[in-house]
């Protein structure tokens, strides 16, 4: 498997969603990973290290990436089967999966293509000519891995529609969505966060445009509020995190204290009274599901995987604008605790529905079919080439 992020402190949800999986499948498959660099990692964990750390693009460093990936799987013992998950490794997955010949799958954590639609764009001048092509080339990658996958893991219903137009794709699609442990996020201690306000609310994610940072740091908060950020410097973009910054120091109900893993970050959003994503892109939203599974009230956009377990009646719809969150904001002061209770309630109800071992259930249907087929595929290929060869006998 190889995964652009790390599983004992990752970036984003794809950490998450592959430390949980591999955890709950390790006694049905053996797995060799491939991510980011570990201080202490497992021992079937392998860190690859940026091969170009003084240039300060992630598109061509994601790139570059792709080559350093392939170089260390190759030299693994060879699998049943290759899994890659979003775009940004989908080269390196297809050329592991035909080194070994074995199948590729692939999973969509996030589409670049579908980046694209809300004007997240892998070139700082999309309208130079190489700034045009650099974009296009990972986009063309994606399209690669793709086609080559004989199965495409998607994690919401929410983005596999965005290609369900594309036959092609769609009949080769499974959803297997992310996750929580319901039961470790119950046990939390009490965390002082920071600010004096009579509420917390967190905003827990990547410092990226399609986190709807940029929005979240141009809305008034309510001096009722104290908002917290809880975000890495690192696994979005420089000038977004640099928002994050300047609001901080600006305004003085507004905090950031880095990022938080493990127990550290359920003690702290179960310490919130709520939590924000205004996200403008979101394949899932794992973020969601832990927010309420922290008790904690979800403001939340809804957009694309969220649409798939998130209403009205659980999260408040703070939209993606810098009014629309002002609203989300002013609704959740107003409300009592009456209608706060009644909404952790039912978020819990939803994170019963949505735990790892469901999910690993489906991923490993998904492996066994794929394996399956390639044994199948296999016995043919080489049944035909026996016949072929006593014919020339």
């Amino acid at each position: 498997m190889i995964a652009p992020d790390r599983i004992k402190k990752p970036v984003g949800g794809m950490g998450i969603q592959v430390s949980h999986l591999t955890e709950a499948l390790e006694k049905d498959f053996h797995f060799d990973l491939i991510g980011y660099p570990e201080d202490d990692p497992p021992a079937n964990y392998i860190g690859v290290k940026n091969p170009l750390p003084k240039i300060p693009h992630s598109a061509l460093t994601t790139l570059a990436s792709q080559i350093a990936y392939f170089a260390v799987a190759e030299k693994l013992p060879k699998p049943d089967l290759v899994h890659a998950q979003d775009w940004s490794t989908y080269l390196a997955g297809v050329y592991t999966a035909e080194h070994f010949n074995v199948p590729l799958v692939v999973s969509m954590n996030l589409s670049v293509i579908m980046l694209e639609t809300i004007g997240v764009i892998f070139a700082k001048d999309f309208g130079a000519w190489d700034g045009y092509w650099l974009h296009r080339t990972h986009c063309e990658i994606e399209l690669l891995g793709l086609r080559k996958a004989k199965k495409i893991v998607h994690v919401s219903n929410g983005y596999r529609k965005r290609f369900k137009h594309i036959a092609e794709f769609d009949k080769k699609t499974v959803v297997v969505p992310n996750g929580i442990d319901l039961m470790a996020w119950q046990k939390f201690k009490p965390k002082k966060l920071p600010g004096h306000a009579k509420l917390k609310v967190v905003f827990l994610g990547r410092p990226a445009i399609m986190k709807g940072v940029i929005p979240l740091c141009q809305a008034k908060i309510p001096e009722e509020i104290d908002l917290i950020f809880i975000s890495p410097e690192t696994g979005g973009e420089f000038d977004t995190f640099q928002e994050i910054i300047k609001k901080t120091e600006n305004e003085k109900n507004v905090h950031y204290i880095g990022p938080l893993f493990d127990q550290e970050k359920i003690d702290a959003l179960g310490s919130a009274d709520a939590v924000i994503m205004p996200s403008r892109h979101e394949p899932f939203g794992i973020v969601a599901l832990e927010a309420l599974a922290s008790r904690s009230i979800l403001l939340s956009s809804f957009v694309d995987g969220m649409s798939d377990f998130l209403t009205d009646h659980v999260a408040i719809n703070c939209g993606t604008t810098k009014e629309s969150i002002e609203k989300g904001l002013k609704k959740l002061v107003e409300m009592s605790e009456v209608e706060k209770n009644r909404r952790i309630e039912k978020g819990l109800e939803i994170c019963r529905e949505y735990s790892w071992e469901n999910a690993a259930r489906k991923m490993k249907s998904v492996y066994d079919e794929v394996i399956n087929d390639s044994s199948i595929e296999k016995k043919k290929n080489e049944k035909a080439y026996s016949n072929h060869r006593s014919r020339q006998d």
